[in-house]
């Protein structure tokens, strides 16, 4: 930076705010936490709304700006709608029975052509994070190209990304095809299989801050009830997996 004709050094220091990275997911019900779920607990008491956990949901947890996602590993049926259940990976923090939690599907290859589904990530009220990226992860039984959503013909309507809030919204991108993926973020790679067998994938960054991107992160409040969210709107069941998954920081004053 060039100041009256000199110079400043410039020492950019990395952010070291809590890390966020979260699949984006579809709501399946609200949970509550019967006792508190201690640091390092991997097995714990729910009750929910009614919704029935399976094993493949994911919970998400959230209070004091910490968050956890984890995958169901087991569910038992004790009385009611209380369950016990246990998730991949023990809790880094310990979370009260006031944790704002949920029940989540994170698997958006779903028939969306009908009923259009709406996958988010969305931080709890007094929250904020900065996403500074999104992964697209997919897998099918055929090769990928530009031309094509994953290994599927392209997309009539396609899955439309979004910032959402209650008073206002950013409309960041649709894609019908793997090359809008491209047009976004360039990084879209069709990873080759190993031995020539297993699976064939598609893969996609689109990084949104960075002098050389972007430039921006995509900040979202959870006080004005801001998300980050992508839309379902065509039938995309055919894919073997698909999964997006943003990655950024909590927001610190």
């Amino acid at each position: 930076m060039h100041v009256h004709g000199g110079t400043v050094d410039i020492a950019i220091q990395d952010q070291t705010s809590d890390r966020i990275s979260l699949f984006l997911g579809a709501t399946l019900g609200d949970i509550i936490l019967l006792t508190t779920a201690v640091k390092d607990s991997a097995s714990f008491n729910i009750t929910t709304d009614g919704t029935v956990p399976v094993v493949g949901n994911f919970i998400l947890i959230q209070e004091d700006k910490k968050v956890t996602q984890e995958e169901i590993l087991t569910v038992v049926a004790v009385a009611g709608a209380e369950y016990t259940i246990s998730i991949a990976i023990p809790l880094d923090v310990t979370y009260s029975t006031t944790a704002s939690a949920s029940l989540q599907n994170v698997d958006m290859n779903i028939n969306g052509a009908t009923t259009a589904t709406t996958f988010s990530a969305t931080p709890e009220t007094g929250t904020a994070w900065d996403i500074n990226r999104m992964i697209v992860a997919m897998t099918h039984g055929t090769a990928g190209d530009d031309g094509l959503y994953g290994n599927l013909t392209k997309l009539t309507n396609g899955v439309y990304y979004r910032k959402e809030g209650t008073t206002s919204a950013q409309s960041l991108y649709n894609v019908r095809e793997n090359a809008e993926y491209r047009v976004e973020g360039y990084d879209v790679t069709y990873p080759t299989r190993s031995g020539g067998g297993g699976t064939f994938g598609t893969a996609s960054r689109v990084t949104f801050n960075g002098q050389d991107k972007a430039g921006v992160a995509i900040r979202v409040n959870g006080t004005l009830a801001e998300s980050f969210s992508g839309r379902v709107r065509d039938n995309i069941s055919a894919l073997t997996t698909h999964r997006v998954k943003i990655q950024g920081h909590v927001v610190v004053d």
